[in-house]
């Protein structure tokens, strides 16, 4: 399952980033989205907009598409 299809509320940790852009991957990777980091959904925007997410003890907001490219699996 992607990040993108995860429900509001549900923690989840990270098994594999599939984005092939590197300096997309990079800034992913930067911001704690590191394989076996756990994230909870705190937030979707409406339209497949950006998706809300608490990380390490941040708050940060990633775009759908990379959402997409990350999979996961309950936490």
């Amino acid at each position: 399952m992607t990040l993108d299809g995860i429900e509001l509320g549900q923690s989840v940790s990270i098994s594999q980033i599939n984005i092939l852009h590197v300096n997309t991957k990079r800034r992913l990777l930067s911001m704690g989205f590191i394989p076996g980091a756990c994230l909870k959904v705190i937030g979707i925007t409406p339209f497949h907009g950006a998706i809300q997410i608490k990380i390490k003890g941040y708050y940060v907001a990633i775009r759908h598409s990379d959402a997409s490219n990350i999979e996961v699996f309950p936490a």
